[in-house]
């Protein structure tokens, strides 16, 4: 007899929103994890620092698997260089303390490009991070509920809130980010790709973009 399964929790719609830009570059994350293993460390670990807590190892994914800077000459297998800036920004990343910390990894030679001339990465987690850097969070300012991301990180700009994933005010703000540019690269001209929604209640974003919105990139 197989196990009784509940009908999952229905979050409610009306609940707050959090809008934030949609950046055009590749998914991205930093894995943080206490390390014991020393003898005998995961092929997949790019670096190991010693911490207040110990040593920490850290690894470096794609969206579907970890990468490695030992395959730099293949964009794929490096996640264009991500594994290598990973290895290089180790001692500054462990920072962000232990877990998974996820972004986007983008400008220079990735999808759009955006009219830089380096590559960044940008964490998601706007409840957890703001940006030192001057275009943090879009508006210059964070909350007391947030930590500075460390140096090397950028954090993408927080557009505003909502109190429900209907409401008009993020049509407005969809469309006054195509009107202004990416907010992303501090106003440099450049176009923005779209918004991204996380719905507090459900625990889910949501993605618009001003181009293959109905159909997808793939299709």
């Amino acid at each position: 007899m197989s196990n009784f399964e509940p009908f999952p929790k229905v979050p409610r719609l009306n609940r707050k929103v959090v809008i934030t830009e949609k950046i055009d570059g590749t998914n991205a994350s930093v894995w943080i994890t206490n390390s014991d293993e020393l003898d005998h460390p995961d092929p997949s670990v790019v670096s190991i620092v010693d911490t207040n807590t110990g040593p920490m190892m850290i690894r470096a994914g794609s969206r579907k698997r970890f990468v490695t800077p030992n395959s730099a000459d293949n964009k794929q297998a490096d996640n264009f260089g991500f594994a290598a800036w990973v290895r290089d920004n180790a001692e500054e990343l462990v920072k962000l303390g232990e877990g998974v910390h996820y972004g986007e990894w983008w400008s220079k030679g990735i999808q759009r490009g955006y009219g830089l001339n380096h590559r960044r990465f940008s964490l998601f987690n706007t409840a957890r991070w703001a940006n030192v850097h001057n275009n943090n969070n879009g508006k210059g300012m964070y909350s007391t509920k947030q930590q500075l991301a460390p140096e090397c990180c950028h954090v993408v700009p927080t557009l505003g809130n909502a109190s429900t994933i209907t409401a008009p005010y993020i049509k407005v703000l969809y469309e006054d980010l195509e009107n202004t540019g990416s907010v992303a690269t501090g106003y440099n001209g450049a176009k923005a790709e779209g918004i991204m929604l996380y719905h507090t209640a459900a625990n889910q974003m949501f993605k618009m973009t001003y181009e293959y919105d109905e159909t997808g990139k793939d299709n």
